[in-house]
């Protein structure tokens, strides 16, 4: 499965607990003008206020999605959906290292309706490692714009991102050839270089009403060259709704659909067709490719007379990608405290 299951599953771990620290930033916002913003505190944002015009710097250890491609419906796994498709565009917006989190630092620019956002982020010392590149010579720049437009006499919050990465690339096309000529199986790690691996997404999200919201994204990157963070998906289109339980008088709950078509290009299939390796598969020379299709639906209640206490039960459906292959089903649970 490309699309794994779980949206928190980092393919590592330990025998024995460990300490690591995951986020350590500096953000300084400066106002530019405007009508004054209360903010209000939140994971990783202090309380305060802010006028709509402004500039915000972040630098330090965070993660890429913290800045970009967010999305109120479909971004953090432990509250809404639970799929890594869902919460992300995987294609072009993929988090670096195997937990996720980078060093680098990103400026958005707000004024009036709209905001520019640019970002660079060191990479992995080899695809979807722990340990991060010391010298910033692998590193991810992404560039993006949000807006807001009217339709259902609310806003449409939407983002289109481009992205461009330049790192060490494994060429899928180049390892098959070498493996014709060696009588092995390919591998990218033995044509890795420094090259280019441009991307785009575009993400929108719509609020028909105080309960209910929908949200769409589309993103596509270059397929030719082995996926570097996370997971194997060159393609994705992915959509889905969310309703809150207001209006059967438990405004806390929350309940929500959300479908994801996901792919791979013609030269990964020809790679993992030939027995290849990646992140997260490597199937063994699979005769015939096709999308991966994914449905989820999910109900998330509160629990009573616990304060900040939820518990999520959700239902996963996944076809994985090879023509004939049966789709799987996985029921998930989960409970989620804050304080």
């Amino acid at each position: 499965m490309a699309g794994f299951p779980s949206g928190e599953a980092y393919k590592i771990g330990s025998a024995v607990p460990y300490f690591r620290v995951q986020r350590l930033f500096l953000r300084q916002t400066f106002d530019l003008g405007g009508q004054a913003q209360d903010i209000e505190p939140d994971a990783n944002q202090l309380g305060g206020t802010r006028t709509a015009d402004n500039v915000v710097v972040t630098l330090g250890k965070l993660t890429v999605t913290d800045i970009f491609d967010t999305n109120a419906y479909a971004h953090d796994r432990r509250r809404i959906s639970e799929l890594g498709d869902h919460r992300c565009g995987l294609p072009s917006t993929t988090p670096p290292t195997s937990w996720g989190y980078s060093y680098g630092i990103a400026t958005e620019w707000t004024q009036s309706w709209w905001t520019l956002r640019a970002g660079l982020f060191d990479l992995s010392t080899i695809p979807n490692e722990p340990q991060l590149e010391t010298g910033f010579e692998q590193f991810e720049l992404l560039n993006g714009s949000g807006g807001t437009a009217h339709a259902l006499g609310r806003g449409w919050q939407g983002e289109a991102a481009g992205l461009s990465q330049s790192r060490a690339h494994g060429d899928y096309n180049d390892a098959v050839q070498l493996a014709l000529v060696t009588h092995s199986t390919p591998s990218t790690a033995l044509v890795r270089q420094y090259a280019s691996r441009p991307g785009g997404a575009i993400n929108v999200e719509q609020q028909i009403d105080d309960t209910l919201g929908v949200f769409a994204r589309a993103s596509l990157n270059d397929g030719s060259k082995e996926a570097y963070e996370f997971t194997e998906i060159d393609k994705s289109l992915s959509m889905g709704v969310a309703l809150k339980g207001t209006r059967w008088g438990r405004q806390n709950d929350t309940v929500g659909v959300a479908g994801e078509i996901g792919g791979i290009s013609s030269s990964a299939q020809a790679y993992f067709a030939a027995g290849g390796i990646g992140i997260l598969i490597g199937d063994g020379r699979l005769p015939h490719y096709g999308p991966e299709q994914i449905a989820e639906a999910y109900l998330q209640r509160a629990v009573d007379r616990l304060a900040g206490r939820k518990r999520r039960l959700s239902v996963h459906r996944q076809t994985p990608p090879l023509t004939g292959q049966r789709s799987v089903s996985v029921l998930g649970a989960r409970l989620h405290a804050e304080f």
